[in-house]
């Protein structure tokens, strides 16, 4: 805000100091007057932007962390939830009432992103059903979270990494495949070779869909939310009879709103991860290594 003002006030200041400069150099018929304005302007916007700096270096010293960052956040988050300037905006938190923030931090992307894509193969889950998810990371936890709760289904989690499918299993997942030559062959013994009723994608590679289009069965269903850049042939014979192939970007807000409401009757058994901010590039590291399992 601070920001905010600065510029418009300067920008009104030199709205008229440009009419100034017009009218003197008009009335002297000097350029005199026009360079006078221009270095004023040019030190008050020196002097504008030195105020923002400094008003920035004072905030950032303000919001330095002297408590649990869950404390601060829940007074944030309190804080928010009570503004009446949100209210003016028809803006409603107060269904965030109670909500752990540290627990809340993949709410509105992994969480929602996974409960979209089980709320979208869920019609194909009745009786007795198999739903497959490739990738076992926090999109696929918050997956296999969900479908547990919103569906009668078996879930097979899948995934490279050893750690990550006991992950999985503690998540919710009935079954799991290591990735690798044997993992359609594996899958498909689990559905006795009738493939899965429902495929969740969350790699989206060429393998992982190769994987997906192999075990998906006769008028199942696939959802691809994985953004690793793959493609997938679709044809008359590349797939199991009648498949309907489906992508998923993200949720609503009604969405987001069940998302926390579900939050409440069972909470996300996902492990989130924290790291001080001096720390923050050795948290790079470790996603860009795969050693942050969950988020």
């Amino acid at each position: 805000m601070r920001s905010v003002w600065i510029c418009s006030r300067n920008d009104a200041i030199g709205n008229i100091a440009v009419l100034a400069a017009a009218l003197g150099v008009a009335g002297t018929g000097s350029a005199l007057p026009d360079l006078i304005v221009a270095l004023l302007m040019a030190a008050l916007g020196i002097s504008g932007g030195w105020q923002v700096i400094r008003a920035d270096g004072a905030t950032a010293v303000e919001n330095v962390p002297t408590e649990p960052l869950t404390l601060l956040e829940k007074r944030w988050l309190k804080a928010v939830s009570l503004d009446p300037r949100f209210r003016l905006f028809g803006v409603d938190l107060s269904w965030l009432d109670g909500v752990d923030p540290l627990a809340a931090v993949t709410f509105g992307c992994a969480a929602l992103c996974a409960y979209a894509a089980v709320s979208r193969v869920q019609p194909w889950l009745v009786g007795a059903s198999t739903l497959a998810v490739i990738g076992a990371g926090g999109l696929g936890l918050h997956a296999i979270h969900y479908a547990r709760l919103l569906t009668g289904a078996r879930v097979v989690a899948v995934d490279r990494r050893a750690a990550s499918l006991v992950t999985a299993l503690r998540a919710g997942a009935h079954e799991r495949v290591a990735a690798g030559d044997a993992t359609a062959d594996a899958i498909l013994g689990l559905t006795g070779r009738e493939g899965c009723r429902a495929v969740i994608d969350m790699v989206g590679s060429d393998e992982s869909l190769r994987l997906a289009a192999s075990v998906v069965g006769r008028r199942g269903v696939l959802a691809i939310l994985g953004l690793a850049g793959g493609r997938l042939a679709v044809g008359f014979d590349t797939l199991a009879p009648e498949v309907t192939v489906t992508t998923v970007v993200a949720g609503t807000v009604a969405d987001l709103q069940e998302v926390v409401r579900l939050s409440r009757r069972a909470p996300v058994p996902v492990p989130v991860v924290t790291y001080p901010l001096s720390k923050v590039d050795v948290a790079l590291a470790d996603l860009r290594a795969g050693r942050v399992r969950g988020r």
